[in-house]
Order: C-alpha cells, then structure tokens, then sequence
C-alpha cells in the first residue's frame, strides 16, 4: 500500500526457510535506501555493514513502530489503538509505517528500537526476523515466547526493552 501512494516507506522481502528455521533472508527498500541480507552461519548485513540493535536499555527512550491498517478485524484494530495510547504515554516516539520487514531492518540496524504487530503479514516478516535475531535482538509473541515465521503475534525489538515493552503490553489485557 505505500508503494501504491507513493510513500517511500515500502519493502520487498525474500525469505528461504526449512522447517521453520530461516535460512536465508531478503529485504530491499529501494527509497528508504536499506538493503538486508541474511544467510544462516554466514551473513547478517543491512547495507553492507554487520548488524547491531540500538543501545536504548530503557522504554522511555525507545521509539516504537506499530502496524495498524484495514485488514485488521474491529478487534483487533482496538488492541492496536489501546497499544498505541499506551506506548504514547510511555515511549519517546511512536510510528506508525506498516512495512513490517522494513520496520524490522532498521530494528536490526540500530535505527529503531521496536515493532508491534498483533496480526503480521506471515510473508514480510519471515525474511526480517532472523537479521534482528542475529543483530542481538528478540522477537516474540506477547506472551514472550520466540516468534516463529507463521505466528501472527510479532514483537521485535533490541532485546535490552523487550521484557519491559511485553510487560507494558500484557497490562492491556489482550
């Protein structure tokens, strides 16, 4: 959709996975000039350099993207509204861009603390989340268990905030 508008906030991904586990992973943003690449044991880049997650240690000083948009159920679009009202009081900056493997590449570049889906595009994030992963960085469902390429539930961030930000989350009830 945000190619389609003209937004440069738009991703192409690729992933390669064997019995759940990723083997290699792709992702190109051509207009936000970032390039991920991911082959197990071998490589973890975003535009040619190694990964690395943020330094932030501590939610305040985070800044967080989450995806909200027009495939979600009415419920699920109040469980993204009630996450975003909470983060708002609670982080330094919240976004909302909707290119999850984008989203996750800067996550693994150090150019964005974390990512909130609560109904993720199972193709996108598949090639993401082993970059964040080999960055130092987690990725769960909000119940804090490792993220697999087909759960809906994705929480990525520079793994320093992760058990601050699910503990934020979960107080929502969800």
């Amino acid at each position: 959709m945000n190619y389609a508008t003209g937004l440069p906030w738009f991703s192409v991904s690729a992933a390669y996975h064997d019995g759940g586990e990723a083997l290699v992973g792709l992702v190109e943003s051509p207009l936000a000039d970032i390039s991920g690449r991911y082959v197990r044991e071998a490589v973890a880049t975003v535009n040619g350099k190694p990964v690395r997650v943020s330094d932030t240690r501590a939610l305040a000083d985070a800044v967080v993207s989450v995806i909200l948009t027009s495939h979600y159920q009415p419920d699920e679009v109040r469980m993204a509204t009630a996450i975003i009202e909470q983060l708002g009081s609670a982080v330094r900056g919240v976004r909302i861009v909707v290119s999850g493997a984008l989203e996750m590449t800067w996550i693994a570049a150090g150019q964005l603390d974390a990512f909130v889906s609560v109904k993720a595009d199972l193709v996108s994030h598949a090639a993401a989340m082993p970059l964040v992963r080999a960055a130092g960085g987690r990725v769960t469902t909000i119940a804090g268990t490792d993220s697999r390429f087909d759960d809906l539930q994705k929480i990525a961030s520079n793994g320093h905030i992760h058990d601050e930000l699910l503990r934020l989350l979960q107080e929502i009830a969800l």
